[in-house]
């Protein structure tokens, strides 16, 4: 398989996971790293990106520690091929959804450690890569404010997220969809955090990703997330 035959399965296997067939698109991934050769080893670090996408999908399906574990080895190798063929793209993702994980199991400090190993890459990039826009930078220094919260830095996490939100609002350079999913993600999480200390505060942030999914049809998973985030802060 050549690359572009590689990258076609892939972007398939992508287009599979977000109409919900995540069991198909897990078997095309499969099928794809026992493809790998040395031409399209460049696109492994994406194939395991992309399996721990669909494996993060089925464990809040399900609850299911296995497929926990999966993810979190997806997301682990991705950054070990990333870092062996030192690709700071790859790299800057690889680290992303690796701190994503650890967000999955509350383990603020290992998320903390690869979210800022994220940004670190995003340093190293060519500015002329596809990924050095300044809302990919805010979509992983939201996810960080995160984690800071929960580690006690609050002041530094509100402070982040208030930079992180004005940079997604005045965003022009990502589609419609794009901006809307990141935005609406950074004022969840700003809300989910801020709810008991600053219940006023994260009030107008739910109200706001609220607004912003309710305009957006296509942000069904939004969606999900919103109702969930609602009933927890309404406990």
């Amino acid at each position: 398989m050549n690359y572009e035959e590689f990258e076609s399965q892939l972007d398939e296997a992508n287009i599979t996971r977000e109409e919900g067939k995540f069991a198909e698109s897990l078997a095309r991934l499969a099928e794809l790293k026992a493809a790998v050769s040395e031409e399209t080893v460049v696109l492994l670090p994406d194939v395991l990106s992309c399996e721990f996408i669909a494996y993060k999908h089925l464990y809040r399906q399900s609850s299911l520690r296995q497929h926990y574990d999966l993810g979190l080895d997806a997301a682990s190798m991705a950054l070990k091929v990333a870092t062996d063929i030192d690709d700071p793209n790859e790299m800057m993702i690889a680290a992303f959804n690796l701190g994503k994980a650890y967000e999955l199991d509350n383990e603020w400090q290992s998320a903390s450690e690869a979210f800022e190993q994220s940004l670190r890459m995003f340093g190293r990039m060519e500015s002329d890569s596809r990924h050095n826009r300044p809302a990919v930078q805010a979509d992983i220094q939201s996810h960080l404010a995160r984690s800071l919260y929960h580690l006690g830095q609050t002041d530094k996490a509100k402070e982040i997220f208030a930079v992180t939100i004005d940079v997604l609002k005045a965003d022009t350079v990502e589609d419609s969809y794009t901006r809307n999913v990141w935005l609406s993600g950074s004022y969840m999480r700003a809300a989910e955090v801020l709810w008991t200390a600053e219940p006023e505060l994260a009030s107008d942030y739910l109200k706001e990703a609220e607004k912003i999914i309710k305009t957006d049809e296509r942000l069904g998973l939004r969606m999900e997330q919103l109702e969930e985030l609602k009933t927890k802060m309404a406990e």
